[in-house]
C-alpha cells in the first residue's frame, strides 16, 4: 500500500473514480465492478494500487474488494475432499501397453484453391 501515496483519486460518484499518478498515468476505477483500466485488478482479483487508492478515499476496507477466490471458505471448499495416495508403479501389476499415437492422417490439401469470379 506504500505505492498508493503516489496516486490522487478524483471522485466522479461513489462507484467511479479517475486516479492520477505522479508517473503521468491516468486510470479509471469502477468500485462496483471491481475493475481498473490498468487491468491488474481484473487479472488477479486483488485491487491494484489505483483501486486501493479509490477504496481508501471512500473510507472502505480494501480486503472487502478482493475476489472471493482468496477467502478461507473457498480454500476449505477446494480441499474438502481427500486426495487418495496411489501405490508405486512396481505394484500396479500387468498393465496393457498403449499403442503409440502417430500423426493424424488428415491433412490440408496441397493444391491451391482458386477463387471463382
Amino acid at each position: 500500500m506504500e505505492q498508493v501515496v503516489d496516486c490522487i483519486p478524483i471522485k466522479s460518484n461513489d462507484i467511479y473514480y479517475q486516479v492520477s499518478c505522479f508517473d503521468g498515468g491516468h486510470y479509471s476505477v469502477n468500485l462496483q465492478q471491481l475493475t481498473c483500466s490498468c487491468r491488474i485488478w481484473q487479472l488477479t482479483g486483488i485491487p491494484c494500487k489505483h483501486g486501493i487508492c479509490a477504496i481508501l478515499k471512500q473510507r472502505l476496507d480494501p480486503f472487502d474488494f478482493v475476489h472471493e477466490y482468496y477467502t478461507i471458505d473457498t480454500y476449505l471448499e477446494a480441499y474438502e475432499h481427500p486426495i487418495y495416495p496411489i501405490s508405486c508403479e512396481a505394484l500396479w501389476g500387468n498393465v496393457a501397453k498403449i499403442a503409440k499415437i502417430g500423426r493424424l492422417g488428415a491433412r490440408r490439401p496441397t493444391t491451391a484453391v482458386t477463387e471463382s469470379h
